[in-house]
């Protein structure tokens, strides 16, 4: 398939007329979608939600009439274009996030509407709400965008936004097993990653901690947790790997797992990839 089969077109023009979007924002976005192919109704109906219901939390009137905003709609068009190649498998899962997001937020608070963003993966969503409508944005949701994992928002929020990244942030990253999470806390903001406690976490010693952590991420992300068994083991499966990645780079950092606190629960470890590597690293 050509790249050009591949990318959704953009929108000429901000200028041109767009049907006021209603309460619930979706019939009149699909229509304003009608003249684009079916591949790109189907991505551009994902940002047009996040960008409908962000409308609708902050209250900026009609969408016709509103030039800044018909500005962050072609932002978020045109990232969407530039990412489309990398993003589509999961793009469906994000949107899906988004959708619910929307639909549990009550009373279009700073706080939901940020997450909303967030959960969008959205850098053109935030600036709207930061910049343009003066949203405050706060260390919780910098905690969030650690447990999602997202590098590039996290520096967002710290080189930009002037979040300020606390140790406990390493720990968090540690455990949810974003290794390019640990690494830019070390590298860029000069956290320490040799503190023998940041190994526990990954440490585990059965398979039920590992849902209990999955779960927390979840409520704590706003994902929602999966109930399906094969799904479950499938992401507890690559949490032991994301932990092998994470423990190698500790170990890297100058980690000395020698030390009692992690020395002796190497053995009890259910993570069988994890406990041969550090068996291994302490001959």
């Amino acid at each position: 398939m050509s790249e050009s089969e591949n990318t959704p077109p953009v929108p000429e023009s901000t200028s041109a007329a767009v049907p006021a979007a209603p309460a619930a924002g979706g019939s009149s976005v699909k229509k304003a979608l009608s003249h684009l192919s079916e591949t790109t109704v189907c991505l551009a109906g994902g940002v047009a939600l996040v960008i409908a219901g962000l409308f609708f939390f902050v209250g900026g009137g009609s969408i016709s009439s509103n030039e800044e905003f018909m500005d962050f709609y072609d932002d978020a068009v045109k990232e969407l274009k530039e990412e489309h190649s990398a993003r589509w498998a999961d793009f469906n899962q994000r949107r899906s996030a988004v959708q619910s997001a929307l639909l549990g937020v009550r009373g279009g608070d700073e706080k939901s509407a940020l997450m909303v963003a967030l959960l969008a993966d959205s850098r053109p969503a935030l600036d709207f709400l930061i910049m343009k409508r003066g949203f405050r944005v706060s260390n919780e949701l910098l905690e969030r965008a650690v447990l999602l994992g997202n590098v590039e928002l996290c520096r967002y929020l710290i080189e930009e936004q002037a979040c300020e990244p606390r140790d406990k942030f390493m720990s968090i990253a540690c455990e949810a097993g974003h290794v390019e999470i640990c690494r830019y806390l070390k590298e860029e903001q000069g956290m320490d990653a040799t503190e023998p406690d940041l190994m526990r976490p990954l440490l585990r010693t059965d398979d039920e901690a590992y849902k209990m952590q999955l779960g927390m991420t979840a409520l704590f992300t706003g994902k929602g947790a999966d109930s399906d068994p094969k799904a479950v083991k499938r992401a507890i499966a690559r949490l032991k790997e994301n932990h092998v990645k994470v423990a190698k780079f500790l170990v890297e950092s100058g980690l000395n797992i020698k030390d009692d606190r992690v020395r002796g629960r190497i053995s009890q470890c259910v993570n069988e990839e994890l406990k041969e590597y550090l068996l291994d690293a302490l001959d």
